[in-house]
């Protein structure tokens, strides 16, 4: 959770500092267990969520809900960066376009219509925390940004993947796996 912090905490206007967000975290779960949304293992302290058809349970859908779009548009831009730059840096103006049209496509595909699930400006902000964060690494070059990716990145995208759906997963890998030609 520590991780990811810094990110939902620019899109959502948290006030929690990120140095005092482990606590935070701690707080927010034993919150959760209250509400009886989680259960804590009492031998080994894993967490588990709500049973299937409990009030909770409904609760802590309705939650995800809330932060899926978000954690969709992480997965695609990070998924896309690393594929896409890794090797070569970019344009940072032609990789928010890029990020724009597959989250336009992911949308199509799953029915989604609302204009913020692509919206310029939360792309940009999640790219400008992955600067602030050292994940992407800015050269200038005559007035134009290149971004670099850092290989901590790759690890990130992989926990973003984790948060979603199995339906969301393999929607996302479609969309950025790169057609391979056959050679004849």
């Amino acid at each position: 959770c520590v991780l990811l912090y810094p990110f939902v905490k620019n899109e959502l206007f948290l006030r929690t500092k990120i140095e005092d967000c482990a606590e935070a975290v701690k707080e927010q779960i034993n919150n959760l267990i209250a509400l009886n949304l989680l259960t804590r293992d009492g031998v080994n302290g894993s967490l588990s969520r709500a049973n299937v058809g409990t009030e909770g349970y409904a609760v802590l859908t309705g939650l995800g809900r809330i932060l899926r779009e978000t954690f969709e548009r992480y997965t695609i831009t990070s998924l896309l960066l690393v594929q896409d730059i890794s090797e070569v840096p970019a344009l940072r103006d032609d990789v928010e376009v890029h990020t724009i049209e597959m989250a336009q496509r992911l949308a199509i595909l799953s029915g989604r219509e609302a204009p913020e699930y692509f919206d310029k400006n939360l792309f940009r902000g999640y790219i400008d925390t992955l600067i602030q964060q050292g994940l992407l690494l800015v050269n200038e070059q005559d007035s134009a940004e290149f971004l670099r990716v850092d290989k901590r990145l790759e690890a990130l995208s992989q926990r973003w993947v984790a948060l979603l759906g199995p339906d969301v997963q393999q929607s996302m890998q479609q969309l950025i796996r790169k057609p391979v030609m056959n050679e004849a």
